[in-house]
């Protein structure tokens, strides 16, 4: 096995160490801002009804704004290039996971994958081709539908709404999963990347993933 491949090997496994790394820091994250938040419940629950009214209000907004309400990430493997008479390419297959970390749930879930260079990177999974994303769905089968599909050619943004889950529920998870990417390598570009974003109904401004997939040629 050349260097090459070596490299890609290590750089892929340094890759899932750093996720993992990520995923026991929100999760230590999250159990540390649980804590401050019963402290401060009961903090709330000994004051006075006036003195209730005015802390109430500060301390959930303080809270809101060093928790993020959702955690998202890649988890993949890299299938090492592969090169015929005609092109030079990478596969890589994965799931791109979301989780709910309030005590509230999360009406309607739509993620984004953006990728770069737009014309060499291409995404493809368990997308539909129906144009009704109101039709019914059993929760036990997972579909995905593009709401954007112009954007995909446009921008390179791959907007995905689930036909099987209308909300997220407190501490749920939900993933599109087994997508597949190919990126097609061309001495024009040495980087080539996978950015996965969640919105809903109450986070229109989007919230980034803890990590990306990223190539280096």
């Amino acid at each position: 096995m050349g260097d090459r491949y070596k490299q890609l090997i290590k750089n892929k496994e340094d890759k899932i160490n750093q996720l993992n790394q990520k995923v026991l820091h929100y999760h230590s994250e999250l159990t540390k801002y649980k804590r401050e938040l019963s402290r401060l419940s009961r903090k709330y629950n000994s004051k006075t009804e006036p003195e209730r009214g005015m802390d109430q209000g500060t301390a959930f907004s303080e809270l809101e704004k060093k928790v993020s309400p959702v955690l998202s990430y890649f988890s993949s493997a890299v299938f090492l290039e592969k090169e015929t008479e005609f092109d030079r390419t990478i596969d890589i297959i994965g799931h791109f996971t979301f989780q709910n970390l309030t005590d509230r749930s999360i009406r309607d879930p739509v993620i984004c994958l953006r990728v770069k260079p737009v014309s060499k990177v291409f995404i493809g999974g368990k997308v539909t081709s129906h144009n009704n994303i109101n039709d019914k769905i059993s929760e036990l089968k997972e579909e995905w539908v593009y709401i954007q599909k112009e954007w995909v050619k446009e921008r390179g943004e791959h907007w995905l709404k689930p036909l099987h889950l209308k909300e997220l529920k407190p501490m749920e998870k939900g993933r599109f999963k087994n997508f597949n990417i190919s990126m097609e390598l061309t001495e024009e570009f040495s980087h080539y990347l996978v950015e996965g974003f969640f919105y809903s109904r109450n986070h229109q401004a989007g919230i980034p993933a803890v990590n990306s997939i990223s190539i280096y040629i």
